[in-house]
């Protein structure tokens, strides 16, 4: 594989063990034209498993007594700003947040971090495809790949198996599962959290989408929790979501899986999301939860921002803006890749599917399909 290939095989970050028990979640489901991927993935897991086991051996007492401080959580369905929203407030000094090196090696980051972190920027491609972001091993990172990589209970494995959605919607919401699978969830969770304040005790910034849909679990779990929400217009999100697809997620699939089928889960995932996040946001105070407009994000920065360190009384403002200047003049020439034309149908269906958001964030349905 040519490099950036090597990288874009999200699950090789798995060990053997895991990737062999989630083939036997699936049995015969692997398609023949995706076999050579398979073998990729077998060879690579294997190589993992000689480095899981050293993180529990040699830190596991200070793991197990270690005391993680209660999150940021930036929240948003893919394709909705979160990235940018994580960069940005990631300059601030008083957070801390996972890296690409953290997230994708949650077993062994302690013992052999400088390790990954130097092959990672050997194969790392400078840029992300769908939307040309800078990648680095040290850039913030979603935390559920962990989760992923950890104990498979994430949707983030629908990518892998995109015709079995059904089976691993369940864990985008976590309220559809055993009570075993959620204390089995919550413990990979906070192991990883653990872990992460060995390293940087600072509050972490945690952005990952699935959290979008769990925000009554997480806020019983973090009591101090806050919770920042960006959210953007629904055809703009569903067109960006395709580049996502054709850039990333279909590189995880082990199975086929015809168009239709792809658009029809990407609309299930983002109706059962933002359901879940519409019931959720009632039980939680202004001053943990906050939600701001994509639009307003890039149209006024500092604004929005400052919006959001009032609303949720963080210190440090006056500390994060000379940084978040750099960044954002390290970023004033990006260009975003142009968005997919959708056609009429696909507006129809990003209609009915999406109806909830057009009400609750003050987006029109727009009778023209291109613009």
């Amino acid at each position: 594989m040519a490099k950036g290939e090597i990288f874009m095989q999200a699950f090789q970050a798995m060990d053997y063990p895991g990737l062999k028990k989630l083939l036997a979640e699936n049995p015969g489901e692997v398609d023949a034209s995706c076999r050579k991927r398979l073998r990729f993935l077998k060879t690579a897991t294997a190589l993992n498993t000689l480095a899981t086991p050293w993180d529990q051996l040699l830190h596991g007492h200070r793991i197990r007594s270690a005391q993680a401080p209660d999150p940021v959580f930036l929240l948003g369905h893919w394709r909705s700003g979160t990235t940018l929203l994580h960069n940005m407030l990631a300059r601030d000094p008083q957070f801390g947040y996972p890296t690409l090196t953290q997230v994708f090696t949650p077993n062994s980051f302690l013992t052999l971090g400088k390790i990954t972190r130097a092959y990672l920027n050997r194969i790392l491609p400078a840029k992300r495809a769908m939307d040309e972001v800078v990648l680095g091993a040290d850039e913030p990172q979603e935390d559920e790949f962990a989760v992923a990589v950890m104990c498979r209970l994430s949707p983030y494995l629908e990518m892998v198996f995109p015709r079995r959605r059904d089976h691993y919607s369940r864990y985008l919401t976590l309220t559809d599962i055993s009570a075993e699978e959620l204390q089995t969830w919550k413990d990979t969770f906070l192991t990883f959290l653990k872990k992460m304040s060995l390293i940087d005790p600072r509050p972490m910034l945690l952005k990952s989408p699935p959290h979008t849909a769990r925000v009554a679990l997480l806020a019983k779990m973090f009591p101090k929790a806050k919770f920042i929400h960006i959210v953007r217009n629904p055809y703009r999100v569903y067109q960006s979501m395709w580049g996502l697809y054709d850039n990333y997620i279909a590189l995880q699939h082990l199975q086929e899986a015809a168009k239709e089928l792809i658009r029809d889960n990407m609309l299930k995932n983002y109706h059962q999301m933002f359901s879940s996040l519409n019931q959720d946001r009632k039980n939680i105070p202004d001053n943990r939860f906050i939600t701001v407009r994509y639009e307003d994000l890039i149209q006024d920065p500092r604004q929005e921002l400052s919006t959001i360190y009032e609303q949720l009384q963080f210190s440090g403002f006056t500390k994060l803006q000379p940084r978040l200047e750099t960044y954002l003049q390290s970023i004033s020439d990006y260009t975003p890749n142009p968005l997919k034309p959708y056609t009429n149908e696909e507006k129809l269906l990003v209609d009915r599917w999406c109806d909830p958001v057009f009400a609750s964030y003050n987006y029109e349905k727009n009778p023209d399909r291109t613009s």
